[in-house]
């Protein structure tokens, strides 16, 4: 029997496992839009929240593939579709939200912060209620390992990278949108970004109800 806590899967698979990972997370969706939006309202700061609470969907996920639950969570279709259906009612009251914002800079960066915990749940909501999400990871995962002769110490390995390259991937996003809002500080230059951002959000809420 296998020592629980050696790693047992080649370096070379988890190399190809964390490479094609990162090829299919950089291609924009609605995580990727959502993040960007917010961050050219919000900046960075705050849109971290909103990219930690996607890492930690992403965290669960893997969690729910290595332990089999994933299996058992696709007989919950429903409970899938309400999620969805609160996730995308969510992206476009906060769209609405930046079309009717404050064009000042400083009263934008105060909202946020009081708005931590909301803006965690909505980007963990986002990713949790996307059931493509489950699929992928099922998917992706067998591609290279065998979920089923990994010990603790692969998992725990397979899930710190999994959810260490979507952190990265969005933090990178939203650095570079954030940068484009500071190009932008004019009262005119601030609305325009508000409703771009705006728009873009309740875009990717229309998406993720459309799945």
């Amino acid at each position: 029997m296998s020592d629980p806590f050696v790693l047992t899967v080649p370096l070379e698979a988890v190399l190809q496992l964390l490479l094609a990972s990162i090829v299919v997370k950089v291609t924009p969706g609605p995580g990727v839009t959502a993040t960007v939006a917010r961050s050219l309202a919000r900046g960075t700061r705050g849109t971290l929240p909103f990219v930690l609470g996607i890492t930690a969907a992403d965290f669960t996920m893997v969690i729910l593939v290595l332990s089999g639950l994933a299996a058992v969570a696709s007989h919950f279709e429903q409970a899938f579709t309400t999620a969805r259906y609160i996730g995308a009612g969510y992206l476009i009251y906060v769209g609405v939200r930046f079309w009717m914002a404050s064009n000042n800079v400083e009263t934008e960066q105060v909202a946020s912060k009081a708005d931590w915990a909301k803006t965690w749940l909505s980007g963990y909501v986002l990713t949790m209620s996307n059931p493509k999400a489950v699929l992928f990871y099922g998917a992706l995962l067998p591609l290279f390992i065998d979920i089923t002769q990994i010990t603790w110490a692969d998992g725990l390995l397979i899930i710190v990278l999994m959810s260490t390259d979507i952190f990265v991937i969005l933090f990178g996003y939203a650095a570079l949108a954030s940068r484009a809002r500071h190009l932008f500080q004019s009262t005119r230059g601030l609305k325009w970004l508000n409703r771009t951002a705006g728009t873009v959000m309740a875009g990717a809420g229309v998406m993720v109800a459309s799945q």
